[in-house]
């Protein structure tokens, strides 16, 4: 059965409906900020992953084009740079991988034994590349627990071999996944099929290559590889292929979910959406082994959530997924975190982090904005602790928009403490003028506060969710200095708020019950 329901409250009864909204329960106390701490030299630090470590500390993989500060690489040009800190966000140790040309594109993970799996890509010939294949290979280094080289090798073809992700496994090897412009027959590649194909590569704990997979078509083919719960892989891919292992293009390109066994055979695939609909796909692992997918519809800024169980059937469907207010913010990730729910990560219009929290029935618990100077790009958020989350990406003294080596961004970490801080019922944008009771109750008011105190009431217009007015310019009634409310005849549903005051227009999901 398809669970089939619009927006973010689930109905209590299992059936396919529209606007069918619950309660929404309390938000839960707000996180406090224990730490946070920035990494890196006087040029650009670029992270690529990070894990918690087995001590609580945390390990990140990220390229770097500093030769001073915290870094000690070449400079001028990226190295591959990783950086192991406590649970306190102090350094352990650094180290900086490459050769005299670009090292880009850092995952990393740790092994049961302490080592650690560090892959990327490489341009160079020389130093830890010089086992170079073409004009770029996959650079695979494993470190021990103090960061020194166990070994490194390269993997690749005649051309272009670009990182796009790492799973480790079991048996203490791991399954990289490129995007590959090699020719068949030349370095490590076996087969090529089109233009661009999708490489994927297991290598055993001492670096051998146990088994290769290409996957594609005669055009451009991408992926993103994910762990699957029980054995095999998630394969999340964008083709402009319309033949091979794609056989469908509805548009320029198309977006399919491949499930893999544990050696990399296709067991299914499923194209996305509909003809050429879909600008962009959002991947989270979810409960029980689930894929959860949000699809960002080309022109429209709400998404679509879908989630699929191990065997490619749709077990949650959610329209129009709304969970911000700020119609200008753009979503960077999503996570899923055992026994903890999903966080979705988010930058807003004046180009702030912030992080919402939901339950694995996607209810709002809390939603963080990281404050203070400069800006924050949240890459990863994990737990170090039953309460305690570590939120790592980049920070810069201006908005993250480019990799040049000279954009003075560095390497962020912060912690979160779960344990403290206030509940509020209202939600809100920590930069808004404006807050909203959410959700309210069907022929009750709409309850608004102001962070400052206005001569005159502001404009307020009520929208459905397809845009069309419902209330246009509303009775605003004050009710204190800095409260406000509205009087509402709407029905059961989910609308947009918009107020307006002077040059100012904030705007957010109202739910009504």
């Amino acid at each position: 059965m398809i669970i089939q329901y619009s927006h973010l409250w689930k109905p209590i009864a299992l059936l396919t409906v529209i606007f069918c909204v619950t309660v929404q329960p309390p938000l839960a106390a707000q996180p406090t900020l224990s730490w946070e701490q920035s990494y890196g030299g006087t040029m650009t630090e670029w992270l690529g992953s990070s894990v918690v470590s087995r001590d609580g500390g945390v390990i990140f993989g990220s390229w770097s084009a500093s030769s001073d500060g915290d870094v000690g690489g070449q400079g001028e040009v990226f190295d591959m740079w990783v950086l192991k800190t406590d649970k306190e966000g102090q350094i352990q140790w650094s180290r900086a991988l490459g050769g005299s040309d670009y090292e880009e594109g850092c995952f990393i993970a740790e092994n049961a034994d302490g080592s650690i799996w560090v892959v990327g890509e490489t341009s160079s010939s020389d130093g830890i590349a010089s086992e170079s294949n073409g004009n770029r290979d996959i650079l695979v280094v494993k470190l021990d627990q103090d960061g020194e080289i166990i070994y490194s090798k390269t993997f690749g073809g005649n051309g272009a071999d670009d990182i796009s992700g790492m799973v480790p496994t079991a048996d203490g090897g791991l399954v990289f996944c490129c995007s590959s412009w090699s020719n068949t027959g030349t370095g490590d590649i076996g087969v090529k099929y089109g233009k661009r194909d999708i490489w994927l590569v297991k290598l055993d704990a001492e670096g051998g290559i146990q088994w290769q997979k290409t996957i594609g078509g005669s055009e451009h083919d991408s992926g993103q590889l994910y762990p699957a719960k029980d054995k095999g892989y998630w394969l999340v891919a964008n083709s402009r292929s319309s033949d091979g292992h794609f056989p469908e293009l509805n548009g320029q390109s198309d977006f399919w979910i491949l499930r893999l066994d544990d050696l990399g055979n296709i067991r299914w695939k499923k194209r996305l959406g509909v003809p050429d609909d879909l600008s962009n796909v959002k991947v989270s692992l979810g409960e029980d082994g689930s894929l959860v997918t949000l699809q960002q519809k080309i022109g429209l800024i709400l998404n679509d959530l879908m989630r699929y169980d191990d065997d490619g059937m749709i077990v949650e469907e959610i329209k129009e997924f709304p969970l911000i207010d700020d119609y200008q913010a753009f979503w960077i990730n999503m996570e899923f975190i055992e026994g903890k729910g999903y966080f979705f990560n988010f930058i807003d219009s004046v180009d702030q982090s912030f992080i919402i929290h939901t339950d694995v029935d996607y209810r709002v618990k809390w939603k963080y904005y990281f404050e203070g100077s400069g800006f924050r790009y949240i890459y990863q958020v994990g737990a170090t602790g039953p309460e305690e989350l570590l939120v790592t990406g980049m920070k810069s003294a201006k908005p993250i928009r480019t990799s040049e080596p000279d954009e003075e961004i560095d390497i962020w970490a912060a912690r979160l403490d779960l344990t403290t801080g206030v509940a509020d019922d209202y939600f809100s944008n920590a930069k808004s003028l404006f807050s909203i009771m959410n959700p309210v109750a069907s022929g009750t008011q709409i309850h608004i506060r102001t962070t400052n105190v206005f001569d005159v009431n502001p404009v307020i217009s009520i929208y459905s969710m397809a845009g069309d007015f419902v209330l246009n310019n509303a009775e605003v009634m004050r009710t204190g200095a800095q409260e406000l409310s509205v009087s509402h005849r709407l029905s059961p549903g989910a609308y947009v708020l918009r107020i307006d005051i002077g040059n100012v227009t904030e705007s957010y999901v109202l739910i009504v019950q």
